[in-house]
This record gives C-alpha cells, structure tokens and sequence, in this order.
C-alpha cells in the first residue's frame, strides 16, 4: 500500500493530506500476492481475449481476470466474516462476564443473608452515595459523613460513577422477572447493592466492545484486507477479558472507578482517532464533540483521566512536529478541548481552567493548539522575514520547528523575567524526582503496598507470563511485538536508518523496564548503573530521533517520517503505561490494553505473513 504523502504548497499556504498511508510494508508484513494460483482450478474462465492477442496481452488479461476473482472472493468471505467477528466477540463477553461473576455467591452477609460488596473500601463510598441518590434523587451537596463536623463538598469527588450505579439499578428493575431470574447470584430482588455488585462485571462487557473498535479503528487503514484488523481486535479484546492483572478492578463486587473508567478511555481514543480521520468539517465536529463527552464523563468518574490528557497531547504534538496538521485536525484538537473543558468543571470543583492551563498532564494538548495555529496561520504571514528566513534558508528547517524554536523562545524569556531563574531549576528537580520516584512523596504513600515502585523479577515478570523455561513469554511478545510496528512505521525511510532507530527505541525500551530489574541486583532503579541505563538509554533514543528528524527535513525529505495518528496513539500508550508502571504497582494494569493491542498485531501479522508465503502448497493448505 501506499505511504501517507502531504503536498505542500508554500505559495498558497496550503496542506493537504492524501490519506494512502498503511504501516503494511513487504518489509514487516510480506508482499500482498494480486494473484492466486489456486482460485483458477475451483473457477475455470477462459479469457476472451485468448488466442486474439499477445502473449503479454494475455496474461495481463489472466491477472486481471484472477484479480477480480479473488476481490469477489474476499468480499463473500468479509460478509459471512462479520458475522464470525461478532459471534467470538460475543463469546469473548460472555465468558468474561462469567469469569467476573463467580464470586457472587460469596457476596452474602452470612450474618444477614443480605448482599454485601467486596473487602475495599472505596466501593463503600460510592455505594453509600448511590443509595442517598436513590432515596432523596440527588446526592447533597455536602456529605456530613466525611471530614467530620465540617463535611466535605461532594462536586470534589467523582460523583458520576454513583449515577452510572444507580442508572444500573434502574435498568435492571426494568427487565422483565424471567430475565431478572437468570442473573448472576439468583436474586430475589434487585437492590442497590446487588446492582452495584453487578455493576463492574456489567460495564467491563461493554469495554471490551468499545476496545474491540478502538483496535480495529487503529489498523483499519494499514489493510488491505478487513479481516486482519478484525482479527487483530478479536485477539486483543480476548487478551484484555483474560490478563489477570485488570480482574481485580473489574470483578463483580469491586465498583471501582476503574470498572467504568477504561470505558471512557477506550471511547475518548476510538473517537479522537475518527475526528482526526475525518474527511469533512462535519465529522471533524461530530468526533470531536464525542470525544469530548467521553474524556469530560471520564474525568468525572476517575483520575485516570490524566492518561488520556498525557497520551493524546503526546500524539498530537509528534503529529504536529512531523508536519500531520492542518486545518481539519486543528478543529478536532479544539473541539474536543472546547467539549471536555466547560463539562468537566461544571459537573466539579477538581478542574478549573487554570488548572488545564498549568498542569503538566495537559500542558502539551495547548502547547499543540497554539504551535498548530501559529503554523497555519501567523507563519505563512511571517516566513519571508529574516529571522524566520535564516532557519528556513540556511538550514532547511520545517516550519514546525521553527515555530517551536521561537515559542520556547518567548517562554523562557518570559519566566526568567516573571520567575526567575530558580523557578526552572526546580522544575528539573522536580521532574527528575518524578521519573525516578514519582509515587514516594509523601510517608503516607510510601506506607501504600500499592504504590510501591515494581521491580521486574518480582512484578513484570510474573504479570506478564506465562513463563516457558523461567521466560515470560507475553512481555517479549509484546516488547517485539513493538519493536516491529515501530520499524514498519517508517516504511519510506532508508532501511539502514530504520534500522538503527528501531534498535534505539528497542534499547530505550530496555532502559525503561530493566533499570529496576531486582533489589539486589546492580538495577535496583537507584544505583548509579540503573539511572545510567534509565536516562543514557532515553537520551540515545531521543538525540537519534532528533538526528534523523533534522537530516530528512534538510534534505527535504521530511514527508519520509510522516506518520498516522492511530499509530502514534498505539506508542503513546505504551509508553505512558510503562512510565506509570515503572512508577507504582497499581498502574501496571494500565499496561493491558496496549500490550494486548501490540501481541495481537505481532501474532497476526506473523500469521499473515505464513499464509502468504511464497511455497504455494502451504498457502493452500491454510487457506
């Protein structure tokens, strides 16, 4: 398939974006065959142009005809497809939800013969709330129950979560008694409780539908064929409904923010990628309206909003540096922010617009909204001066870069006068504090076994099994898994660069994950060796990523390093997961849904590579 390729019109101020890009590449993925051998032995079709023409006629003649055989072919199989994607997809819910609700029998006070939630205790709050909703129809303004006698303002909590309870409940009186009969438990009626004890095992259902759509979206384009996108996503939702690591947020009892959080995740990623794929103003808006809603309900059901702010500034700004914006995506990105922003602070006290401004999880979304408008709007305007024209003419620089340059500029220029120089050495301090022990602040949660920094031979390597001759097999499926999606992401760049930078992103990687290997071990996360291992390895990443980005936009070469929004998304993911779980044992789940994604594409892909291989007698005895 083709690459994405941008035409750039410097006099016009003009980009467009041809949108024929694929990461399906012979390099990673095979060469797709335009003709199969053995379709002409089941449907014999004598060309009419046989014996009328050239020999070289002919067979161009043959190709086409074989060619058009196997579009029809693949066209009957993609029907009757859809309904096999949507039967595992549907087995793959029922036996997750099975799996989720086999402690409900176990979920009785023996005391009272009533039901009861889970041993944690912030289900408790939520489930107390919910009843107070039921009861009175709204939740009060201030809860008398905690920060005693003063109360504590309930808009500073996340109160949909509650709601989502209570609207289940509701949901479920509504079902008729046959249906009611055949819930999970056998209740003799549905309580408030019961609905939330249902509640996570009910919403994990529908999170695995939203992620089944999220993969599919992420690889819909790089196909030529349908049913590898769709098998990628079948294997990642079965992975996801599987791993052990997100059963406990999600089991039946557990009403966590998790259970209705990776929901919104899934929805605010699968439909930001839609926006920014769109082909008009009209689905720009609609997507990013979508979108918004989802990260604002997200928000306001769980702090894990912060990943989607981190993930998807992340991807946008990579977006904008590699020269992917233009007008359309600059309405997604504000659409989107203009969604989220207004509903999320009106439904809490936790957001204000200050806080979006100055938080480092959402300062790259505005710094992309502003470099983006500056680029398409103010540049164009000022390139022919000379400060511009001395990075554009003596060094070929992008305008992107040159953009970024004169803003942080302006930046640093503006905090030394208002700040002062102390104010950025301690946002180094602070942040080098962060990647090294972003979860040990405070005594407090350094005494939460949960926040505790995971080691690898104690942590990944258990989480990610299971493990043939003391080897986890899921994390190295997942980390080459990786390794071949990046390389295939620059399919236009010189192999011997491609190469190189995949080998940096593979050691960058290693860095991150084997930097705390063990307590004992030299990598103890905070021996000199492992900061070595942790930063040398990220620098060497970066400062070739830089190298490369600079010597093909000097070449003007720089539409070689475009890249798809999906893509960068996938990687944004992973990357941010292994942060955070390199930060706290809690978020080691966050790594589930882009592992899952990545060993699927990595066992599809190989699959698909073995079907097509060149001995035909193989190709036929698969197909």
């Amino acid at each position: 398939m083709g690459d994405e390729s941008f035409e750039r019109d410097d006099k016009e101020n003009k980009e467009e974006i041809i949108n024929e890009s694929s990461i399906e590449r012979p390099e990673i993925l095979g060469e797709v065959k335009e003709v199969i051998p053995e379709i002409s032995q089941v449907v014999k079709v004598e060309s009419p142009l046989e014996g009328s023409e050239s020999r070289g006629d002919r067979i161009s003649g043959e190709s086409e005809l074989m060619k058009l055989r196997k579009e029809k072919l693949s066209k009957l199989f993609s029907n009757r497809g859809g309904w096999i994607v949507g039967i595992l997809l549907f087995i793959i819910a029922s036996v997750s939800f099975r799996i989720r609700t086999l402690n409900m029998d176990k979920l009785k006070d023996v005391t009272t013969n009533d039901w009861t939630l889970g041993p944690d205790l912030d289900p408790f709050l939520f489930l107390r709330w919910a009843k107070e909703i039921v009861e009175n129809g709204s939740l009060a303004v201030m809860d008398p129950m905690r920060y005693v006698p003063l109360g504590y303002n309930t808009a500073g909590e996340a109160q949909l979560l509650s709601y989502l309870i209570v609207w289940f409940y509701k949901l479920l009186n509504f079902l008729p008694s046959f249906i009611t009969q055949m819930l999970p438990g056998n209740p003799a009626e549905i309580t408030v409780t019961y609905a939330a004890i249902l509640f996570p095992a009910f919403m994990f259902v529908l999170t695995i539908i939203a992620f089944f759509f999220l993969t599919k979206e992420i690889f819909k384009d790089s196909f030529k064929d349908e049913i590898y996108p769709n098998a990628i996503g079948v294997v990642a939702a079965l992975f996801l409904s599987v791993l052990p690591t997100i059963l406990p947020r999600t089991i039946a009892g557990i009403p966590e923010k998790e259970s209705a959080g990776f929901l919104f995740i899934f929805l605010s990623f699968y439909f930001l990628i839609k926006s920014f794929k769109g082909k008009n103003y009209r689905s720009n808006i609609l997507q990013g309206i979508f979108a918004g809603i989802s990260t604002a309900a997200l928000g306001l059901i769980w702090g894990g909003v912060t990943f989607v702010f981190m993930i998807a500034g992340g991807s946008m700004f990579i977006l904008f540096m590699l020269g992917g914006y233009n007008k359309q995506r600059l309405v997604s990105n504000l659409v989107w922010v203009l969604t989220f922003v207004p509903l999320s602070m009106m439904f809490s006290t936790r957001y204000n617009i200050v806080t979006y401004l100055t938080s480092t999880s959402t300062s790259l979304i505005f710094v992309t909204l502003l470099l983006s408008s500056l680029s398409i709007f103010v540049y164009p305007k000022m390139k022919d001066k000379k400060f511009i024209g001395y990075f554009r003419e003596r060094w070929n620089f992008p305008k992107e870069l040159i953009v970024l340059i004169y803003v942080l500029a302006m930046v640093l220029v503006l905090v030394l006068v208002f700040l002062g120089p102390s104010f950025i050495s301690t946002q180094f301090s602070q942040t080098y504090s962060q990647l090294v022990s972003p979860l040990t602040t405070t005594r407090f949660i350094r005494t939460v076994a949960e926040n505790s920094q995971p080691f690898f031979v104690s942590n990944w390597k258990g989480t990610f099994g299971p493990q043939l001759n003391n080897i986890p097999v899921f994390f190295w499926m997942f980390m080459f898994g990786s390794v071949a999606l990046f390389y295939g992401m620059f399919p236009r760049m010189h192999k011997k660069h491609r190469i190189i930078l995949a080998g940096t992103y593979f050691l960058f990687m290693i860095g991150l994950i084997f930097s705390r290997y063990a307590p004992g071990s030299v990598y103890n996360g905070t021996s000199g060796e492992s900061l070595a291992l942790y930063f040398g390895s990220g620098v060497l990443f970066l400062v070739y990523s830089f190298f490369i980005y600079y010597t093909y936009n000097k070449k003007g070469e720089g539409e070689k390093l475009r890249l798809e929004f999906p893509i960068i998304l996938v990687f944004m993911m992973f990357f941010v997961s292994i942060l955070a779980a390199r930060g706290g044992v809690r978020f080691i789940m966050v790594l589930v849904p882009p592992t899952s994604i990545l060993v699927s594409y990595f066992i599809v892909s190989n699959v698909r590579n073995f079907l097509e291989a060149k001995n035909d007698s193989w190709k036929m005895f698969f197909t």
